[in-house]
């Protein structure tokens, strides 16, 4: 949670009249289009985390994506209409990065959940998903303790896997 909300934060912050959303679990919306993506591989001993690697693409100055991601992604400098310093957009993610681990650190997970779920995508909207091999509706109403999405599918409330589900557009 704490890579994602760094990320919307250096976002936010680079294009300040910009919307910027978190679609669950570690996708980065800008304008309504996926501008970043998260990949965070964890290694766990006796229950307990050891490590974690984090893998971020985040598209700064490209123009072209291919085919199948047009109308889908964006990146900075096509939503600001200009080039960015690469080296000023990583020290302003790494600035939110550290802001985010100290307030882990100091065990501020409360308001983490809070922030994570008042910047999510669609929350507490209805969108169209595919779980459990059916396709369906469902409200979409944070995400629990556990880091698994909160679903409210024909009034019952369901947490969710990333394997579990799929979003359809």
């Amino acid at each position: 949670m704490i890579s994602a909300l760094a990320i919307h934060d250096a976002v936010s912050s680079i294009l300040p009249d910009a919307e910027v959303k978190i679609k669950w679990p570690n996708d980065i919306l800008l304008n309504k289009r996926k501008t970043a993506g998260i990949l965070i591989r964890n290694s766990i001993s006796s229950g307990n985390l050891k490590s974690s690697i984090i893998g971020i693409g985040l598209n700064v100055n490209q123009e072209k994506f291919e085919p199948e991601m047009h109308g889908n992604a964006t990146s900075l400098s096509l939503e600001g209409k200009k080039k960015f310093d690469l080296e000023m957009v990583l020290l302003a993610f790494l600035r939110n990065l550290e802001i985010r681990y100290e307030s882990l650190r100091h065990g501020q997970t409360v308001n983490i959940f809070s922030e994570f779920h008042h910047k999510m995508w669609m929350i507490g909207k209805e969108v169209d998903i595919r779980v459990e091999g059916m396709e369906t509706i469902g409200r979409i109403d944070g995400t629990a303790e556990d880091g698994r999405l909160l679903l409210t599918i024909r009034g019952v409330q369901k947490k969710v896997d990333v394997k579990e589900i799929k979003f359809l557009y």
